[in-house]
């Protein structure tokens, strides 16, 4: 894993990274989601916001307004198998992007390709890399979108949570 220089910053500083309301109160619904189920979070030097579900490994990057492109976006993990089982029911545009997304890395002798994500949708199978740098990506979200994407961090949390011992969820 990739070590994150994290910075300090309150909830409400993050929030007023992002360019519009919507994506503030998206953002903190987000955070407030980890931190509701005792999860943390980070924010690099770079302002990205790094969600963890298990210490080691980023469950969900956002990506404010002010980082790279300009645009807000969202990578997200998923590894809850049963979100591509209900594709149908996402909103358009969520689906139409795990779509998009879903192709094997550029990367040639990648291990990570056809290991974890593969799926199938309307008779055609999708391939996609299980590597960190090819994570889900959500951009160009709509109000709509941010329910489904929420209710998909929910899942991943509920699915990826350390188990404790008898196979319960922490918390459970």
């Amino acid at each position: 894993m990739a070590t994150v220089n994290s910075i300090e910053m309150s909830k409400e500083e993050i929030c007023n990274l992002m360019n519009s309301e919507s994506y503030r109160d998206f953002t903190a619904n987000i955070l407030d989601t980890f931190t509701d189920n005792g999860l943390t979070y980070k924010v690099s030097k770079s302002k990205r916001i790094y969600c963890y579900i298990k210490k080691s490994k980023e469950a969900l990057i956002i990506n404010p307004n002010s980082y790279s492109d300009g645009e807000y976006s969202i990578q997200l993990r998923i590894k809850n198998a049963e979100t591509f089982a209900k594709l149908e029911s996402l909103t358009e545009n969520v689906r139409n992007q795990i779509l998009f997304n879903s192709g094997n890395c550029k990367m040639p002798n990648c291990w990570g390709c056809d290991t974890e994500y593969v799926f199938e949708y309307t008779g055609s199978e999708y391939r996609k890399c299980s590597m960190l740098c090819d994570n889900f990506h959500f951009s160009k979200l709509e109000k709509d979108d941010f329910k489904c994407i929420l209710a998909m961090i929910k899942d991943e949390i509920i699915f990826g949570k350390p188990k404790k011992r008898g196979g319960k969820n922490n918390g459970d």
